[in-house]
């Protein structure tokens, strides 16, 4: 998906370059180097209001959302998509590992 779309759908790439400054950089460095072609990005809020601490990590035709607390903080929601199973931990270990086995399982 182009990166003009994306921002027009109320998210925007997430570059290597970018950080949370919490736990969550960490988690989403090791999805970059398991799967070099993950496709990473985080929701814009529209309205004041907005949560916009809402990550969407794509390698595929899978994808899983991930939701922390303001700064990248635990705990880490993370939902995939239909078939996947949902997640709440303070732990990024476990957080990774999760989101590794859900990706690796498309495979």
């Amino acid at each position: 998906m182009s990166p003009i779309l994306l921002a027009m759908a109320g998210s925007r790439p997430w570059t290597s370059r970018d950080r949370t400054g919490g736990p969550l950089d960490d988690i989403l460095a090791s999805v970059r180097s398991w799967f070099p072609s993950a496709i990473l990005t985080r929701l814009i809020g529209t309205h004041p209001a907005d949560d916009d601490n809402v990550f969407w990590v794509r390698v595929g035709s899978r994808e899983v959302q991930i939701d922390t607390h303001e700064g990248g903080l635990p705990p880490f929601v993370m939902e995939g998509d239909e078939e996947g199973p949902r997640l709440e931990t303070p732990d990024y270990v476990t957080a990774r590992n999760h989101i590794r086995a859900f990706m690796q399982a498309a495979d």
